[in-house]
């Protein structure tokens, strides 16, 4: 089981929980949660924690690294070339530029230096607003793909020249040219994720021309061709906001293996008196969705 903590706002870290055999079911997670953080004084047969800091300084000022609906700035892959596991974190550093670090999972080794990436994300100016968060993805072929700066912005997106590569990032500016103009040009809370069998997707939403009028699409990476293909529009609403919560596969090998579910709800906007969709009071039915 793996936790990411954040210990101090200049230094985010990701924590390794190791499992451990407990002399009998009702012992097993019977620990407290100081022992979980605290190293120094865990208690016989709890769960240690190894700590590897990032060789940088996070912002922090936004939450631009650690917002509620930030949900894939860190991936975990596995590089047939080299037989390891690669985990790779992006961020926002303290001047406000986007970086790729990552470490050798298998080992629970260091992260590397990391790799400024900005100017292949597109070099523009990151804002002062939290929405603007940073998301990789790794395809089945090993290619990172990385978006991020984004509150009703043109799509910012970029991706590696080879497999497992952090220094060259190519700048895409589109992922389905056919249709960006209508579907790409006011993207906000960008996500990718990977399906059972390792298919890459991307996930965002879209404010269409039209005031007060939303679209959610989903996209998937098609690696014979190197390029992306819409799936899907998920929703779309005038006056009505979908805020997906988050997002998760089923994995069990059970009878719904390779299913996608989905939380989220709705904001309403025409809500007279409401403030135009700012308060809690709009947001409204929340709801599970799944393919």
């Amino acid at each position: 089981m793996r936790i990411f903590i954040s210990l101090s706002k200049a230094m985010m870290v990701v924590a390794l929980l190791t499992p451990f055999i407990a002399a009998n079911a009702q012992d097993a997670g019977e620990f407290a949660s100081d022992d979980v953080y605290d190293s120094a004084n865990t208690r016989a047969g709890s769960p240690a924690v190894s700590v590897s800091p990032l060789p940088d300084v996070l912002e922090t000022n936004y939450r631009y690294n650690n917002s509620a609906h930030q949900q894939s700035n860190l991936a975990t892959a596995y590089d047939p070339l080299v037989n390891h596991w690669w985990q790779y974190f992006v961020y926002w550093d303290e001047n406000r530029e986007a970086h790729i670090t990552r470490r050798d999972f298998s080992i629970n080794g260091s992260w590397q230096t990391p790799v400024n990436i900005h100017e292949a994300l597109g070099g523009d100016q990151l804002e002062e607003d939290s929405h603007n968060t940073i998301a990789i993805g790794v395809d089945k072929e090993g290619y990172l793909h990385v978006t991020g700066n984004h509150h009703v912005d043109p799509l910012n997106y970029a991706m590696s020249s080879s497999p497992h590569n952090l220094y060259g990032f190519t700048n895409r500016s589109s992922m389905v040219p056919s249709d960006a103009r209508n579907s790409e040009g006011r993207v906000t809370y960008p996500t990718f994720f990977n399906t059972a069998d390792g298919q890459l997707m991307f996930f965002y939403r879209n404010q269409l021309v039209s005031p007060s009028r939303f679209a959610s699409y989903l996209n998937r990476w098609d690696p014979s061709a190197m390029q992306w293909e819409r799936v899907a529009k998920i929703a779309e609403g005038r006056e009505l906001r979908f805020y997906n919560q988050r997002i998760g596969v089923d994995t069990t090998g059970g009878i719904h293996h390779g299913r996608i579910h989905m939380m989220a709800m709705w904001r309403d906007d025409s809500r007279t008196g409401s403030g135009s969709g700012s308060g809690v009071a709009d947001n409204e039915d929340l709801f599970h969705l799944y393919s």
